[in-house]
């Protein structure tokens, strides 16, 4: 949205969500980071979504809207210019379906049991769209314009020792001699002393993996606490039970207290076991976050075109985005939404940013449909992420479908435009583009086939200092 405002009549507050927090009179609770003069039009951040909200109860405050300033002058409730009536300062009005590239002037009346008083009018821009014109930038990394082809090598790092398709690797917080490897057939191994490397297997549980298309056996974190509790999670493809569907399943795994290099596959926990579209973009890695909380990386469900329509919400399935979850139930978090998938053993992180939300992309929704677990959205297929130690950023590859590939900092409540956009271009679903929300795009991307070989793909990042370089993790061709 562009000429950002805040104000209508005495007695209600229209603001630009995800700006700064302004103040606004009557209505308890919101900070202020500067004064709005007798609410009026102030400047603010473009791109943001637009609410209206009441200053204070007692009143009720009757909302119109329209691109024709005349008729929205005269508009009376009767019209189709009436939008909405607020009565109580908990609730919002959004406006849905407004189009690109268009002026809308609205104006709000004060109504009490004894009169009604009729707003001035005023007016506000939706950007244009689809297809973001600029990628963003990182402040703490040094990206390379094209994905490098000279300068690295690769080397046998354990020469003797064998692994079947290793797809991740762990390591325990605090250890530096000790490296976990995750085989996508089922089989998680150990190094158990890098200054003499052997390989022993931890654990198999291929009986219970299936390796269509693109599954498998595909992350592995370990408990930030692993070294008291011994707790590591996995995320796996699997058919939950003879002549099922396909799942995707995270699943908390005990250590043995006997032996630190050896787990029982009874020791399983399920967290979240989603039904799955297809067998392909399955996202599949699993991080700890600085904050303690389990990060999760999420696939659109597959095919092409975001055919399953899984891409732009959070009030259907555990898809197309990166999830956020205390696997440790502290105080305050909180008990998630009732879904198939949601098995349970964990909550929800208080300030994860869909809590509590009545309003999302411009539609009421009922709160307990939500999925609370969403951190971020909009991602095809974000196969790996990784924190930066130095900053505690969230970065995060997404592999696109024909023409880009994405790198993103992960920001919580991100949309990352998926499938309205494909990186910074227009993407392949622009049915799905909505001017309330507020698409963010890559700090960089790339074009498919830039190494000539037809069809390449960025399917995750890693962070490594204090080189300051970001490292393209698993970069692929087809």
């Amino acid at each position: 949205m562009t000429g950002g405002f805040v104000g209508a009549a005495p007695d209600i507050g229209a603001y630009e969500l995800g700006a700064d927090e302004y103040w606004i009179p009557g209505r308890r609770g919101r900070r202020a980071s500067r004064p709005i003069p007798n609410l009026r039009a102030v400047d603010q951040p473009v791109d943001r979504d637009l609410i209206f909200l009441l200053g204070y109860g007692g009143i009720d405050a009757d909302i119109y809207l329209g691109e024709s300033p005349s008729a929205v002058v005269l508009a009376t409730r009767s019209s189709t210019e009436f939008k909405a009536t607020l009565s109580d300062p908990n609730n919002v009005y959004r406006p849905a379906q407004l189009e690109a590239g268009r002026t809308y002037f609205w104006r709000v009346d004060t109504v009490t049991s004894t009169e009604t008083v009729k707003g001035e009018i005023w007016s506000f821009s939706t950007v244009p769209a689809p297809g973001l014109n600029e990628r963003r930038q990182s402040d703490t990394i040094d990206l390379p314009e094209a994905p490098p082809i000279l300068g690295y090598s690769a080397i046998d790092a354990f020469p003797g020792l064998g692994f079947v398709a290793p797809i991740a690797m762990a390591t325990p917080a605090g250890e530096t001699n000790r490296l976990f490897v995750a085989e996508r057939g089922g089989v998680v191994s150990v190094i158990p002393d890098l200054t003499s490397p052997t390989r022993s297997v931890v654990m198999d549980i291929s009986e219970h993996v299936d390796l269509s298309g693109e599954g498998g056996l595909l992350g592995i974190a370990f408990h930030p606490d692993f070294a008291v509790n011994g707790y590591f999670f996995l995320y796996y493809s699997t058919i939950a039970d003879p002549g099922a569907s396909l799942h995707q399943r995270v699943s908390r795994f005990q250590i043995s207290s006997g032996d630190g290099n050896v787990a029982d596959p009874a020791t399983e926990i399920v967290l979240i076991s989603q039904k799955d579209n297809g067998v392909d973009h399955n996202g599949g890695d699993l991080q700890f976050g600085p904050d303690g909380y389990l990060y999760i990386s999420v696939g659109d469900g597959g095919g092409e075109n975001d055919q399953h329509n899984n891409s732009q919400t959070v009030i259907k399935d555990f898809m197309a985005g990166i999830l956020r979850i205390d696997v440790d139930s502290l105080p305050g978090s909180r008990p998630p939404n009732v879904h198939p998938a949601a098995i349970g053993n964990y909550s929800i992180p208080p300030d994860n940013p869909f809590v509590g939300l009545n309003f999302i992309d411009g539609a009421t929704v009922n709160p307990a449909t939500v999925r609370t677990e969403f951190w971020a959205t909009g991602l095809r297929n974000p196969r790996r992420m990784s924190f930066d130690p130095a900053t505690g950023l969230l970065y995060s590859g997404d592999e696109g479908q024909g023409a880009r590939e994405e790198i993103n900092i992960i920001e919580p409540g991100g949309n990352y435009g998926w499938a309205v956009h494909e990186g910074t271009i227009a993407g392949p679903r622009p049915d799905k583009w909505r001017a309330f929300v507020d698409y963010l795009p890559p700090i960089q991307e790339y074009e498919r086939g830039l190494l000539g070989h037809g069809r390449t793909c960025l399917p995750g990042t890693a962070i490594c200092r204090p080189a300051r370089e970001l490292h393209l993790q698993r970069f692929c061709q087809r």
